[in-house]
């Protein structure tokens, strides 16, 4: 993953007058992108299995956990944002730092409001309702018992009880 951040780095700065050769561009530019995808999905897989170490308590910290739902929100919304300010536009827009700046911090602050609101209205409600399904399903499972498991060549039977109805409508209730 630094090979991806760094290794364009001496033909990007002062470092040197001439760029990379036209192999070098077409290596970088073909497998790049897939390096990073790769990368971060071995940090993905070594932090689900439990090799993560220290990475995965970091990236585990409470902390993420509403920022990572804001940004993916702000994922969805932020096209809109920008073809909102574009499609709204009345004359032609000069650029200069200052307006660029102003511009880029004044559409992500929009595009992070758009975002919350998005989070409010529609993935907080979602989640709400995939917790209380999911626990009514783990306790309708749960008062099934195994009647008997049976391993025949590579296939195995499993047979459980059928599930009294009136016995879990009871703890519903309670």
């Amino acid at each position: 993953m630094l090979a991806c951040i760094y290794g364009n780095y001496p033909y990007s700065s002062h470092y040197t007058e001439k760029g990379p050769s036209r192999f070098a561009q077409d290596m970088y530019i073909t497998f790049g992108s897939t390096a990073w995808a790769c990368g971060v999905g071995w940090i993905i897989y070594a932090c689900s299995t439990g090799h993560g170490g220290y990475v995965n308590e970091i990236l585990s910290w409470k902390f993420f956990a509403p920022i990572g739902r804001l940004s993916f929100c702000a994922y969805i919304v932020h096209l809109e944002v920008l073809n909102h300010f574009g499609a709204t536009r009345k004359e032609q827009l000069y650029t200069d730092v200052y307006l660029m700046v102003f511009g880029s911090i004044s559409l992500m602050i929009a595009s992070l409001f758009f975002a919350y609101i998005l989070c409010l209205v529609v993935e907080s409600p979602t989640m709400l309702l995939e917790t209380i399904f999911f626990d009514r399903m783990e306790r309708v499972f749960s008062k099934r018992k195994l009647i008997k498991e049976t391993k025949t060549g590579t296939t195995k039977k499993i047979e459980y009880s059928p599930v009294n109805t009136e016995e879990i409508m009871a703890d519903q209730k309670t």
